[in-house]
């Protein structure tokens, strides 16, 4: 009887054994729940210990139901209310998964932190209705569901939920166009946080357009005319322009801007104007008069399919005004043109020709005659020996791909370059920091040698 009843109990444990495995291994099911009158629309869960996700759902519904295997986990989803109104993701939060159903509940309350947004015009008052971008520290396709967006109220003020430990970067857009936009980094590293955006310190620059053309029928109105400030640290500004005052404001900080701006000289034709804008601790005044404007006739062989822009040189920088080929009313400045032509032979000569406007008409005409131009080649070594190239110069690009002659040819002049890739071995490679100098053209053709042996060329693969 002892031995029968103890292989009673080995029979038992081991059954006993083989059941609990056989629950061990199979998943539990886990119910996901958020706070009443949210929705889930993005939902991760990770193992303990790694960061990538192991399971997801985008269910847009109020609850979320997966099957877990036993062990440790954390959840980390990003919400949006019944209107759709949505809220990044949220804090990672533990769980952990038996063997019987659970439920996890990923409240607003305690995953999110409150940020407080505050907005003040030149003058201290609050901006209603702007727009504040917010984005996290580092983009990824997962980084998308951190970022979120809210619009100041009457008050200046606007709040929203974000994710706790996280670097933003909060971006102004004003809807009227007046208020170049403001940025400024802020951390989640409290449960709630003040942000404070300002213009205190920037002042308001008036700008009006006197000596435009104006419809008999409508004295005094504007119509097409355009102002573009361009930014210091890059971008361009556009200003809307009220056609019944012609005039236009812009809210800047102290600092100096380059502009271009036109407006209509007759019933056929634009003025153009460009210039540098000073702002320096107080409210400015900017007066366009285009009425001293002078036209600008261009002469050129029509059948040479020729194409040019139009550039005003302001101090040290080079403005494009207009990019059309026709006749052109511009304030007195230093001017410059340059574009292409095509020769017989369906060759591109490129040219660059400057010109003064002072207070009588200009004519400049444009030399089309091939014999004038000359060839530009490059002579591109790397630590493994000539390679073949792309660079560019003056707006065009140069391609050596089998040591023949560039169809691309310059007046005589002093010309930027800048080597953008080369071949070597059939594959390219891409120069971020474009290497070049300058080349100068006199009558002949030139060779550039441009020596690349002291890089290093790396392959990427995807």
């Amino acid at each position: 009887h002892k031995k029968k009843a103890m292989r009673k109990f080995l029979l038992y444990t081991l059954l006993s054994v083989a059941g609990l495995a056989a629950t061990t291994a199979q998943a539990t099911e886990v119910t996901f729940t958020t706070d009443e009158g949210y929705n889930f629309r993005n939902l991760l869960i990770y193992e303990k210990g790694t960061d990538t996700p192991v399971n997801g759902s985008s269910s847009w519904e109020p609850t979320v139901t997966l099957d877990l295997e036993p062990g440790t986990y954390s959840v980390e989803a990003a919400l949006a209310d019944l209107s759709y109104n949505e809220i990044p993701s949220g804090a990672l939060k533990t769980f952990t998964v038996g063997n019987t159903p659970t439920t996890v509940n990923y409240s607003i309350a305690e995953n999110y932190a409150k940020v407080r947004f505050t907005l003040t015009n030149e003058a201290g008052q609050p901006m209603e209705g702007v727009y504040i971008s917010n984005e996290a520290e580092s983009y990824s396709v997962d980084s998308y569901y951190y970022s979120f967006s809210v619009t100041t109220g009457a008050d200046g003020t606007a709040e929203a939920w974000a994710t706790p430990g996280k670097t933003y970067t909060a971006s102004t857009s004003e809807n009227t166009g007046h208020y170049i936009g403001l940025t400024k980094e802020f951390s989640t590293s409290s449960d709630e946080v003040e942000v404070a955006l300002s213009y205190a310190g920037y002042h308001r620059v008036d700008v009006t357009f006197a000596g435009y053309y104006s419809p008999a029928e409508e004295p005094g109105v504007l119509y097409g005319g355009e102002f573009t400030l361009i930014l210091p640290g890059g971008g361009n500004f556009y200003l809307p322009i009220d056609n019944q005052t012609a005039a236009a404001y812009v809210v800047v900080p102290d600092g100096e801007y380059l502009y271009t701006a036109n407006a209509p000289f007759d019933a056929d034709n634009t003025a153009y104007t460009a210039d540098m804008l000073t702002v320096d601790g107080a409210d400015a005044t900017l007066r366009l008069d285009f009425s001293k404007a002078q036209p600008v006739t261009f002469s050129y062989d029509e059948s040479s399919n020729t194409y040019f822009s139009v550039y005003k040189t302001v101090g040290d920088t080079i403005l494009q005004i207009n990019s059309y080929n026709m006749t052109y009313h511009v304030t007195p400045g230093d001017y410059s043109i340059s574009g292409s032509f095509s020769d017989e032979a369906s060759n591109n000569c490129y040219f660059e020709q400057h010109f003064e406007v002072a207070d009588a008409p200009v004519a400049v005409t444009i030399d089309t005659d091939p014999n004038h131009y000359y060839n530009v080649a490059f002579d591109v070594n790397t630590p493994q020996g000539k390679a073949q190239s792309m660079c560019y110069v003056n707006n065009a690009i140069i391609s050596d791909l089998g040591g023949a002659a560039s169809p691309e040819s310059f007046q005589n002049g002093t010309y930027d370059y800048s080597v953008v890739t080369v071949w070597i071995d059939d594959y390219s490679y891409a120069l971020p920091y474009m290497p070049g100098g300058t080349l100068t053209i006199q009558d002949a053709d030139v060779k550039v040698p441009v020596d690349l042996t002291d890089h290093r060329f790396f392959r990427l693969r995807y």
